[in-house]
């Protein structure tokens, strides 16, 4: 293995990682959709957390599942904007005490998701 196969090799098992993550936290939001609103500050509705939690079942089993190439590039982009969304929702519904936090937060994963996006061109 040289050293391009081995960058792969470790890009590979880094976004597979933040996918079980991905997979986990979603799981977990589904789960307790109250932990999320809580942190967030918001009231509700419960049925918006639980929705996040599919969408990370989801976007977290892409990442974990899906093939070098095309196809994780794909689902990378799809994490990067749901992320996005995230800050501009949280952005707009988040009380002022929790709106940093919580746009930090969905920009962080937003950041790890695009670092993960770039190092596959």
């Amino acid at each position: 293995m040289n050293s391009r196969q081995g960058s792969q090799a470790d890009t590979r098992v880094l976004t597979q990682g933040f996918g079980l993550f991905t997979l986990i936290y979603g799981g977990y939001t589904l789960a307790r959709p109250d932990s999320l609103l809580r942190a967030a500050g918001l009231p509700g509705p419960r049925a918006v957390a639980q929705a996040i939690g599919v969408r990370d079942l989801l976007s977290g089993s892409a990442l974990v599942a899906a093939p070098p190439g095309a196809a994780l590039q794909a689902a990378l982009c799809a994490r990067v904007a749901c992320d996005v969304g995230d800050m501009i929702g949280f952005g707009l519904a988040c009380p002022p005490r929790t709106k940093l936090k919580a746009v930090a937060i969905a920009g962080t994963w937003a950041a790890i998701a695009g670092a993960l996006l770039y190092t596959q061109r």
